[in-house]
C-alpha cells in the first residue's frame, strides 16, 4: 500500500508516513458469505460439545447400570423414585410401564381366582341346596350373581 502511494504522491513531493481505515464498507454478498461461514463454525462448535456430554452422559448410564443391576432391588426403588419424580408436577398424566411377564402373573393368578370361586360356589351350592332349591346363578361379565327367588333380596355379591 506504501509504495502505491508513494509513486502518485513523489510527484508532488508529498512522502506519506501514516494511513488509517476508518471503515471498510463490504460487499452485502460478502457479509452474507461471512456470517454463514461464522454460523457454521460456531454449529460446528456446538455439534462437537453437545456429542462430547453425550457421549460423557452415555458412559455415566453404562457405569449407573451395572451399579444398580448388582442390586436387584434397587432398580424397584429407581423405578419408585422415578414415578414419584413425575407424579410431583401439578397436572400430569401417569402411564405405569408394565412388563409383559408381569401380565403373565395375572392372568395366572385371574385364573387360579376363577377356580377357588368355581370350587367355593360349588361346594357352598352343595350346601345351600336343601335350603333354597329355586337358586339359580348367573355370570354377566366378571360378577357373579346369585339369585334367590325366595328370599326378599333378589342378588347378592359372591
Amino acid at each position: 500500500m506504501a509504495e502505491c502511494l508513494d509513486s502518485v504522491t513523489e510527484a508532488w513531493g508529498v512522502k506519506v508516513e501514516r494511513v488509517e481505515i476508518k471503515d471498510v464498507r463490504l460487499p452485502i454478498q460478502l457479509q452474507r458469505a461471512m456470517a454463514a461461514e461464522a454460523e457454521a463454525a460456531r454449529e460446528a462448535t456446538a455439534k462437537v460439545i453437545a456429542a462430547e456430554g453425550e457421549m460423557r452422559a452415555s458412559k455415566a448410564l453404562k457405569f449407573a447400570a451395572l451399579e444398580i443391576s448388582q442390586h436387584p432391588i434397587a432398580v424397584q426403588l429407581r423405578y419408585l423414585q422415578t414415578l414419584n419424580n413425575i407424579s410431583s408436577g401439578k397436572d400430569s398424566t401417569i402411564v405405569f410401564p408394565v412388563p409383559i411377564e408381569m401380565l403373565k402373573f395375572f392372568k395366572q393368578d385371574s385364573a387360579e381366582l376363577d377356580l377357588r370361586l368355581n370350587t367355593t360356589q360349588s361346594e357352598q351350592e352343595e350346601v345351600e341346596s336343601p335350603r333354597r332349591s329355586t337358586a339359580s346363578i348367573s355370570k354377566h361379565h366378571d360378577w357373579e350373581c346369585v339369585l334367590n327367588h325366595s328370599s326378599s333380596q333378589s342378588a347378592e355379591r359372591v
